[in-house]
């Protein structure tokens, strides 16, 4: 169900709140199918300074938090991250200055005891946030994720 998410258009995506965003990243960031494009919108709303801001200052948790998120980011934000930080993340998937050889990178096991999925109120609240942007910007377009 979490899924649905990834297959909102880029434009309402962008319009997702930051605080919404932050709030819910948790359980977006487990998303493990998410098109590229989708993937590089949610990528740019962890880049809001009211989100996470700069990659190269996020802590190992948020890096964590981000999830499959990460995959989403320029090149360049990849690389400002810190290899020990970027091991953490267990959707990271290597390219560019941290490529690793595939036969010595470390296979990290996923949590089987956490979901995979985004849950329903999650979802439903980051549509109400993009709904309340379109809203105040005299949009009336509204989304129900029930």
């Amino acid at each position: 169900m979490g899924e649905m998410l990834c297959y909102l258009n880029v434009t309402d995506i962008e319009n997702i709140h930051s605080d919404a965003f932050r709030e819910a990243a948790e359980w977006i960031g487990l998303i493990e199918n998410c098109p590229e494009d989708r993937l590089q919108a949610l990528a740019k709303l962890a880049l809001r300074p009211d989100a996470f801001g700069q990659s190269h200052k996020w802590s190992k948790l948020e890096v964590s938090i981000i999830g499959n998120i990460l995959n989403g980011l320029p090149l360049n934000e990849i690389n400002a991250i810190s290899k020990d930080k970027l091991q953490l993340n267990h959707f990271y998937k290597p390219k560019g200055k941290h490529q690793q050889n595939q036969s010595t990178k470390k296979k990290l096991s996923h949590d089987s005891t956490k979901p995979h999925d985004v849950n329903v109120s999650m979802v439903s609240s980051l549509a109400k946030a993009i709904s309340m942007t379109h809203n105040a910007e005299n949009k009336t377009q509204s989304f129900d994720l029930s």
